[in-house]
Formats: structure tokens, C-alpha cells, sequence
């Protein structure tokens, strides 16, 4: 039987004669360490394995595993795998989608009850979701914020797509659809829209004026008054004119009318056409033509005495048999009622402005040849300045060789001289300047003149 002895003072506590160190310590006297059968250790309060495990036999190893897998291989009576699986529809999620249902979760929990709580809107103070009433009106509309009232232009026809056989309606178009011959009395424009009624005048035709009324009105009757049936035939007669049937016109053609048609003449034929309105208020007019924005109606007033507009037919017709326009050479002589004209030669107001010269202002062209010519020079004319004159820097006006009308001339030029002597330049009705030479000359002449006296002095000095 073994014996239990302590070895080394203590150190050690080992079983006699077998060698096995049962317990160990310090120098000290402390435990540190306890065998316990063949390889266990207990060291410092930690129980472990040294050596080779034991022996034995195991008949039967099964798991268990919760709800998400399944295991396969279980129980294992001799050898074999126990395998894993997840369930149909269940998975280990990563770290990541973990964080992710997490943080769904904690939004979805945060969420408030729906109840009672219809037609409100979520909202949040920055830490907590809540449910608010819909109070505020719309905040934008068209680029406007605030409480917004529809206003004109927010919608309109710039902003729908244009057909092609229906087109909007646009100033431009509906002016472009009327006209006016060009020339006439009545003009048009078509990018206002206005129509113009000029007055009548030579080689114009156009409104009678009261003063042109006043005129005719005076003159001699001498043609019988018609009927507003009646027209003037080529004999100066009156007489109704024949009153063709539509049918009658080979150029008319007429294919089921309707009301509100007008007859319109078109590539070579007459047809029936539907007119195209637009408002009453687009148009305008001028005196003596006026216009009614409300029916879209013009109308003309009667020519009088003192009041433009359109010549009626009894006037036309007092007019029209008033003595005729003479036609003559010579100057119209009035003998009792009876106007002539006077064949006899006479000078004319249209002859003499092209034959001869015009007592003050005329101006010739080409060459002039006198064998005299006198300017009106007496004293009692003038008002004396200043004596032996000669104007400031006379000397530089320069004389030229130059040509003219195809001839070579020598003269100055009015520019030059204009700068010295303005009173020496005028500028006629073609815009081109003319020069008074005897100005320019008599200064020419005056300053070598008062030049040669300087000399003659110094030399008189020097000579001394």
C-alpha cells in the first residue's frame, strides 16, 4: 500500500512509491496545484486535460434544432454526418440586413394609430411622427406661392397644340383675311387693322370735301335729274338699266345656297361661299367713314356744305350736269355766262418760270456772256465798317485748276472760302454752294494792296 509523503519541504505532495505528485506549491507553503487522476489538472481553480482522453463506447448521438431548421442524419448509432438546413422560407440574414430590418422595424413601430384619423397626413416635429388635419390651400400655382387666384394667362390657347384644319384666332390672321385695292379711296392695313377713306383731289380718288362740294355745287346744271333706277347713257340720257337674271351670267355658278351666303367671284367664276366673321369691336375708321365697335356696322355720312362724306345721286346728278371742263390754249375769258378760252399769245406763269430769271433769288446755269455787268454800289447803300479791309487769313483761300461741266476752270472752292468770307458763299435750292467772287477778289485785292504799302514803307525807312 502506497504511502502519502510531503517532499521538499513541503513544495510537494506526492503518493509513496509510486512517484505521482498528488498536489504542488510554493516556496511559501501555497497550494497551487492538484493532480487528479491521469491527465486532470486543477490549477488555480481551472480544471484541464494533460493527457489523452478516456475510452468508451457510445451507442447513439442525436440533435435537436428550433423552428427554421432541419437536421438530417440524426441519431447516429455507430458513424455518421448530422447535416443542417434552413426550413422553406427561412435564411440567416447578414449584419447588414439585420441593421436594415431593425431600423424598418423601429420606423414601423414608430408609426401612430390610423384610427379615427382619416384624411389626415403624417408629419413629424423632427423626434416623432403624428397625424395633422389638411388645412392649407395649395402654396404654388403657375409659379406663384401663397394663396393663389387663377388670373389671365394661366391657361390660354399659347399653351394647347393648334389643329391643322381648325386654326385659333389671331389679330394677324383676321387682318390678313381683308383687304383694300391698293390706290383707291379706301385703303387697308392689315397689321392694325384700320381702314383709311382719303379725300378726293386731282388724280386721287377718294371722299368729297365740303370745299370741293361748295365748288361743284356752284356750278351751272345743265342735265335733267333720273331716278336712283336710272343711269346715264352714252347720249347723256336717262335710262333704267336691264336687270339680268343670275341664271342669265354664264360665269355664275350656284350649287345649293344656304342662309349666309354671299356670292364671291373666284377663278373665273361666281360662287356661293360661307363669309368668316370676326368680333364687331377688331376694326376701326377715320373720318368721314365710322365705325360701330357694338354692331361692327360702317357707315358714311352725306357730303354738305360743311360735312365730308359720300355724294348722294341728286347731287351726283347736279354735279355730273354742270358745264364741262374747257379745253384750249391761251387764257380762259368770261363773256356774260359763256367761259372761253382766248387763243392769243400770251406769256404764261409756267413759261416765264423756265424762259426767264426771277427779279430777286434766280439762279442761271451754263456759260453768261454780257458785254456789261454793274452791281449796285453806291454809298448811300451801305454802312461802313471798316476801311482798307482785309479779312483774317484771306491768303489762304487758294486757287484751283480744276474741271467742271466737262471744261477746265480756274476758281476757288466754297468751302475754303466759307471759312474767311461766309457772306461770300450761299447755298442754293439743290444743295450745292455757290461763291461771290467779286467778294473774294476785292478782299484778294485789298490785302496785296495794304501788303504793297507795307513794303513801301520799309523801304522808305531803310532808305533813310
Amino acid at each position: 500500500m502506497s504511502q502519502l509523503q510531503i517532499v521538499n519541504s513541503a513544495k510537494f505532495i506526492t503518493l509513496a512509491g509510486s512517484g505521482n505528485v498528488l498536489a504542488g506549491g510554493d516556496t511559501n507553503g501555497t497550494l497551487t496545484k492538484i493532480t487528479i487522476g491521469s491527465g486532470l489538472t486543477l490549477t488555480s481553480g481551472v480544471l484541464a486535460s494533460t493527457g489523452g482522453g478516456g475510452s468508451g463506447t457510445v451507442t447513439s448521438v442525436a440533435m435537436t434544432v428550433p423552428t427554421g431548421l432541419s437536421i438530417a442524419g440524426s441519431p447516429i448509432t455507430t458513424t455518421g454526418t448530422l447535416a443542417l438546413t434552413f426550413s422553406a422560407g427561412y435564411s440567416i440574414p447578414t449584419t447588414a440586413k439585420q441593421t436594415n430590418w431593425d431600423d424598418s422595424y423601429t420606423f414601423v413601430s414608430a408609426f401612430p394609430s390610423q384610427a379615427t384619423n382619416a384624411g389626415k397626413f403624417l408629419t413629424t416635429n423632427g423626434s416623432a411622427l403624428s397625424w395633422a388635419a389638411i388645412t392649407a390651400s395649395v402654396t404654388s400655382v403657375f409659379g406663384r406661392s401663397g394663396v393663389v387666384v387663377a388670373v389671365s394667362g394661366d391657361y390660354d390657347t399659347d399653351k394647347v397644340t393648334e389643329g391643322t384644319t381648325n386654326l385659333y384666332y389671331t389679330n394677324t390672321r383676321a387682318r390678313a383675311a381683308f383687304s383694300a385695292n391698293v390706290g383707291s379711296a379706301l385703303t387697308y392695313n392689315s397689321t392694325t387693322g384700320r381702314y383709311t377713306l382719303v379725300a378726293a383731289a386731282t388724280g386721287i380718288s377718294g371722299y368729297i370735301t365740303g370745299a370741293d362740294y361748295d365748288y361743284w355745287n356752284a356750278k351751272q346744271a345743265s342735265l335733267g335729274t333720273g331716278t336712283v333706277s336710272q343711269f346715264l347713257r352714252g347720249d347723256l340720257a336717262w335710262a333704267a338699266p336691264p336687270a339680268p337674271a343670275l341664271d342669265e351670267l354664264t360665269d355664275v355658278v350656284i350649287t345649293t345656297p344656304s342662309n349666309g351666303q354671299l356670292l364671291r367671284y373666284q377663278t373665273g367664276n361666281w360662287i356661293n361661299f360661307t363669309p368668316t366673321y370676326v368680333a364687331a369691336g377688331f376694326f376701326s375708321a377715320t373720318a368721314p367713314l365710322s365705325y360701330n365697335s357694338t354692331t361692327g356696322v360702317f357707315t358714311i355720312a352725306q357730303a354738305t356744305t360743311s360735312t365730308n362724306g359720300y355724294l348722294s345721286s341728286t347731287d351726283f346728278n347736279t354735279f355730273n350736269g354742270k358745264q364741262n371742263q374747257i379745253n384750249g390754249t391761251g387764257f380762259v375769258k368770261a363773256t356774260g355766262t359763256t367761259i372761253s378760252y382766248d387763243n392769243s399769245t400770251y406769256l404764261t406763269t409756267s413759261t416765264a418760270a423756265t424762259t426767264y430769271l426771277a427779279l430777286t433769288g434766280g439762279t442761271l446755269t451754263g456759260t453768261l456772256t454780257s458785254t456789261g455787268f454793274f452791281e449796285s454800289s453806291d454809298k448811300r447803300l451801305k454802312t461802313q465798317l471798316e476801311a482798307n479791309y482785309a479779312p483774317q487769313n484771306i491768303g489762304d483761300i487758294q486757287a484751283y485748276l480744276y474741271i467742271k461741266d466737262g471744261k477746265e476752270e480756274v476758281g476757288y472752292y466754297a468751302q475754303e472760302v466759307s471759312e474767311v468770307i461766309p457772306s461770300a458763299v450761299v447755298e442754293g435750292k439743290d444743295g450745292f454752294l455757290s461763291v461771290a467772287y467779286n467778294q473774294v477778289l476785292v478782299a484778294k485785292i485789298q490785302y496785296l494792296e495794304n501788303k504793297l504799302n507795307q513794303l513801301i514803307n520799309e523801304l522808305g525807312r531803310n532808305s533813310k
